[in-house]
C-alpha cells in the first residue's frame, strides 16, 4: 500500500512478472534451494519478513539477520534459510506491507545503495545456487537498465562516489558492465547527432 493506504497490487504480480511465470497463482510446496536457484536472483524471494513464518531453530542455524546490509539483509537472509529448508506459500493475500517515502528503503532507493547491494546479492545466489544462464542474464540486463535509469534522472541523489561503488559491485557481477555502459554511451551520442542532421536538414518556413 501507498501512504495513503491505496493498495499498490500484489507482490506474486511482481514476481510472476520478474520471471514470467504465472507460478504463485496457486499455492505449493518445493524445496528451498529450487526456489533460492530459480526465484531469488532478482530481488528477495520474500516481499516482506511479516508475511513469512519459520522455524526458530532454521532461523539460527542460518546465523540469523545481518547488519552489514541496509537494505538486503532480509535478502540474504532468506536465501540461507533456504538453503537448508522447504519453502510452503500460500497463494491467497494475507498481510498488507505500508510503503513510505520517509522510510529506510526509500532514502536508500533516493542514494543509490539498493543498487549497490542488489548487485552483491545477486552476485551471492548467483554464487551459491548456479541459476540459468538465461536467467543470469536477464537479471545483469535488468539491473543495468535500472542503474542507468535512475542515474539519469534529473532528481537523481546518486553522487559520484556511490557510483563508483555500485560499478565494483557490478563488475563482478557483470563482467560485461563495461561493454554494457560503452554500447548505451553510443547510442546516446548516435541519438543526439542524429537529432542534430534532422534539426540542420530541416526547411526554413
Amino acid at each position: 500500500m501507498d501512504p495513503a493506504g491505496e493498495p499498490l497490487g500484489l507482490a506474486s504480480e511482481w514476481y510472476g512478472a520478474t520471471y514470467r511465470t504465472d507460478r504463485w497463482r496457486a499455492s505449493f510446496v518445493a524445496e528451498g534451494t529450487d526456489e533460492a536457484r530459480d526465484y531469488a536472483l532478482a530481488g528477495s524471494p520474500i516481499a516482506n519478513a511479516s508475511c513469512a513464518l519459520f522455524r526458530r531453530n532454521l532461523a539460527i542455524a542460518a546465523g540469523g539477520a545481518t547488519e552489514d546490509l541496509r537494505l538486503t539483509g532480509d535478502w540474504l537472509f532468506w536465501v540461507t534459510l533456504f538453503g537448508s529448508a522447504k519453502v510452503a506459500f500460500e497463494s491467497r493475500p494475507l498481510n498488507f506491507n505500508r510503503q513510505h517515502e520517509g522510510s529506510v528503503s526509500s532514502h536508500s532507493v533516493r542514494s543509490g545503495v539498493d543498487l549497490e547491494e542488489f548487485y552483491r546479492m545477486a552476485n551471492h545466489v548467483r554464487s551459491r545456487f548456479s541459476p540459468a544462464p538465461g536467467l543470469v542474464e536477464r537479471t545483469r540486463g535488468m539491473l543495468f537498465d535500472r542503474w542507468l535509469w535512475r542515474s539519469l534522472r534529473r532528481d537523481s541523489e546518486i553522487n559520484w562516489r556511490q557510483q563508483r561503488r555500485i560499478h565494483a559491485e557490478a563488475s563482478t557481477f557483470d563482467p560485461g558492465i563495461g561493454f554494457r555502459l560503452l554500447v548505451r554511451g553510443l547510442q546516446a551520442r548516435l541519438g543526439s547527432l542524429g537529432r542534430k542532421l534532422r534539426l540542420g536538414g530541416a526547411r526554413p518556413k
